[in-house]
């Protein structure tokens, strides 16, 4: 990933950090990708930075992870939340991203306003309150609604645009 303002990974890195201190909790966050907030990114405890990554890579991170959350401030589509749905990860997502599409409200994830930084903590205070059961079902969840999106539909998208 670009770590950039407009995706929005500095204020949620602030926010697990805070989290871990007013809740006295240890969650780590995974940063793979490059770009001008890396230094800053790095100062904080809860972050886990894995630099640019091949394919093989991200999936043998993600295969490790509870969750992936996209917390972009605008994002036209974001491929990889179809991508982290396919491997079965609950998904935690911005509602200004085009691909929140992916996720329903307590199925497979949940929403949340990028702006508010209530929001995001509510929405990762919700997450890490679901029992183990709850987390398997929103894994299970996610690999059948990725499956709603398939090579032939996105093929049909694009002709229709040539038209």
């Amino acid at each position: 990933g670009r770590l950039v303002k407009e995706k929005n990974i500095l204020r949620l890195v602030k926010l697990i950090e805070l989290i871990n201190i007013k809740d006295n909790t240890d969650h780590r966050i995974n940063i793979i990708g490059d770009g001008y907030l890396k230094n800053k990114i790095l100062k904080f405890k809860c972050v886990d930075y894995k630099g640019v990554l091949n394919q093989a890579e991200i999936i043998s991170v993600a295969q490790k992870s509870d969750v992936f959350c996209l917390p972009s401030k605008y994002e036209p589509w974001g491929v990889v939340t179809h991508e982290m749905s396919a491997l079965g990860l609950p998904i935690l997502i911005s509602d200004k991203c085009g691909s929140a599409d992916l996720v329903n409200n307590g199925v497979n994830g949940f929403t949340f306003n990028p702006l508010n930084e209530a929001s995001i903590i509510s929405i990762i205070r919700k997450f890490i309150l679901l029992s183990n059961t709850e987390k398997k079902e929103f894994s299970l969840n996610s690999i059948k609604i990725s499956k709603k999106i398939t090579h032939n539909q996105w093929n049909n998208t694009l002709l229709s645009l040539l038209d």
